[in-house]
């Protein structure tokens, strides 16, 4: 295996380039999506500074993260390590295949540790028992200031009426995708360069452009359709395109 041959003070700025650049794209996507509103701590603050801000956080403002951002940003960040590397071609797309496995376990503690807990990606009002709450703190989470602001019917005295549990319910796909996969990698069942990257695609694009139609949170909308939507359509469509070009190679050859 390749990493049994390269030394570990040459292959440790895989995952730092990875993880670097996964943060920094997300929170540029943010800024793309919310221009001169991106300080979601400080306030408004000008387009160049929320911009700087992704890459090189200071002071007290704070970027917000768009989570599909951290895909793209963490495919780039290894491509220029395994560039830095001179290692593009034996590297690349294996690696890829290793990260595109642990994206989606770091999504699901993004999603069920970060989203949950400040307030943010919730659902829409539902009257199921199985609905959430968020609750009016001295910070004020997000879902009960966006929701206040709304309407006055989605919340009540400390706390908002009871919400589709979003969050959650993409943390609880996000992890089967990371053990389906997994069980995938470790039995060896399939070795084609690119097949995990393009299998997270697939199955995290199905996932996200369903649950985005649950969500009521502000969101940039084109159409009917939400901007994560298309760009989780786009995922799916350019890996059925993948598994459909190389179906003989993938699927008939021997593991």
């Amino acid at each position: 295996m390749w990493f049994k041959k390269m030394p570990l003070s040459k292959t440790w700025i895989v995952p730092f380039f990875s993880v670097y650049f996964g943060i920094s794209f997300a929170g540029l996507f943010y800024v793309f999506l919310n221009g001169s509103d991106s300080g979601i701590y400080s306030g408004r603050q000008d387009l160049g500074t929320a911009v700087l801000n992704a890459f090189i956080p200071y002071g007290d403002q704070t970027t917000g993260r768009v989570l599909l951002g951290s895909y793209f940003g963490s495919i780039f960040g290894i491509y220029i390590a395994t560039l830095l590397l001179r290692k593009r071609k034996e590297l690349f797309p294996e690696l890829l295949n290793i990260s595109s496995i642990s994206i989606s376990l770091l999504y699901f503690v993004w999603r069920t540790f970060g989203c949950a807990r400040s307030g943010c990606c919730f659902g829409r009002p539902t009257s199921l028992p199985w609905g959430v709450t968020f609750p009016k703190s001295d910070s004020e989470t997000k879902a009960y200031m966006v929701l206040k602001n709304i309407s006055p019917a989605f919340v009540e005295a400390d706390k908002t009426v009871p919400l589709v549990p979003t969050q959650m319910i993409s943390g609880i796909g996000d992890i089967l995708i990371f053990i389906f996969l997994l069980t995938l990698y470790l039995k060896k069942k399939f070795n084609y360069p690119y097949f995990y990257l393009f299998a997270f695609s697939f199955l995290y694009g199905l996932g996200r452009f369903t649950v985005e139609f649950f969500r009521i949170d502000p969101r940039e909308m084109w159409g009917a359709l939400s901007m994560s939507q298309y760009i989780s359509l786009g995922l799916v469509l350019v890996s059925l395109y993948y598994f459909i070009i190389n179906r003989k190679e993938i699927f008939g050859a021997k593991h």
